[in-house]
């Protein structure tokens, strides 16, 4: 697989990358290898697999078994999507005012660290007549998303009330 940057203006940029994608496949498979049958592994290609395209990565690592897809966001998983990944899509940096819809629609678990989050999604869940699974995320020091420690046991008691969203998972 080849890509590089192209633009009507400035022509194409003389760099690019090219990714093996039969490593990729050694990669998962080694990684695949070290853990309990049981355990599920996640493959993140956020970032468009930082630059090296996501979709190709993802369907490449789809053949070979990945249980689950990491995206940044919303519109990443989309994208997923609409390349026809079936596997579950975990939104990791959480979803943007108006995203919850889409969350639903596309089928994406996102990560949730505000109640206004969560009962955007709670709403658009039971809209649509679902239950939604989420991961939460819990902010260990480094002060960029999550709850906060502290705040940890009343966020999840005021999840509970939300009856159209159900916690997944637990993440740091």
């Amino acid at each position: 697989m080849k890509d590089s940057e192209s633009n009507e203006t400035w022509g194409r940029r003389p760099t690019w990358a090219e990714v093996d994608l039969d490593a990729l496949a050694a990669n998962y498979q080694m990684v695949r290898s070290r853990v309990a049958p049981d355990v599920s592994v996640m493959t993140v290609v956020k970032a468009n697999a930082y630059g090296h395209g996501a979709v190709e990565c993802a369907r490449r690592l789809a053949r070979e078994g990945a249980d689950w897809f990491g995206v940044a966001m919303p519109e990443e998983g989309i994208n997923l999507r609409r390349a026809g990944i079936k596997q579950p899509v975990l939104c990791l940096g959480g979803f943007w005012d108006g995203q919850a819809e889409a969350c639903i629609k596309y089928d994406l678990v996102p990560v949730v660290y505000h109640l206004d989050m969560a009962a955007s999604l709670d709403r658009a869940a039971r809209a649509a007549g679902v239950v939604r699974d989420v991961h939460v995320k819990i902010d260990t020091g480094m002060g960029r998303l999550g709850v906060r420690c502290d705040a940890a046991r009343e966020f999840a008691a005021r999840l509970a009330d939300l009856k159209h969203i159900r916690v997944d998972g637990v993440m740091t």
